[in-house]
């Protein structure tokens, strides 16, 4: 019964400071804009060179190209934010 009882005592806890995150205004002063980039990579499969070796054929799916766009983008804004969403090493051809 505790058990059951903490759990909704933490389910409300979280959705009041969800509810309270979202009604309080930034803190950024007024009239200032703030930019969020967010760089997104899925299914890199440890493409290292720019080079399909299954298929024996150059690609331009690799990290040398997602790393040139990274440093395209973080010159442009130094505080973005670089996310990968899985598949890094999966099916690594480089072995």
């Amino acid at each position: 019964m505790k058990s059951i009882m903490r759990r909704r005592v933490l389910a409300l806890v979280l959705a009041l400071v969800m509810a309270v995150g979202l009604a309080v205004p930034g803190f950024a002063a007024e009239g200032d804009e703030v930019t969020v980039t967010i760089l997104q990579t899925s299914d890199l499969h440890g493409m290292i060179n720019p080079f399909d070796y299954a298929a024996n054929k150059e690609n331009a799916t690799s990290m040398a190209h997602v790393a040139t766009i990274v440093a395209q983008e973080r010159a442009a804004d130094p505080d973005l934010l670089l996310i990968d969403t899985g598949d890094s090493t999966q099916a690594n051809y480089i072995q």
